[in-house]
């Protein structure tokens, strides 16, 4: 029982810790006049499909949770790519080991 509880009070922790960190993304890419919706785009490309049915043990929120949270937070206004089109290749060149 003292396992469990402190797996959820650490959970609980880590998600808080989880949201100020996607809270400081969109700043950042607000600042930068970049698309800060395009963490929670990226979120959803990596977790896929919701997690199982016990939300109280996990370490991360919810990946949907998030993007609500992370588009709710972004602000309106102008949005400019943060990579040209080389730029962008290059890192797609550099992530494909190639």
């Amino acid at each position: 029982m003292l396992i469990a509880a402190r797996t959820v009070l650490q959970s609980s922790y880590s998600r808080e810790v989880e949201a100020s960190a996607d809270g400081y993304a969109v700043d950042l890419m607000g600042q930068a006049e970049g698309d800060p919706r395009a963490l929670g785009t990226i979120l959803m490309r990596i977790a896929g499909s919701s997690h199982g049915p016990l939300k109280i043990l996990l370490d991360h929120p919810e990946t949907k949770d998030r993007v609500a949270a992370i588009n709710a937070m972004a602000r309106p206004g102008p949005i400019k790519p943060l990579l040209d089109k080389t730029e962008w290749t290059d890192v797609k060149h550099i992530c494909s080991g190639s």
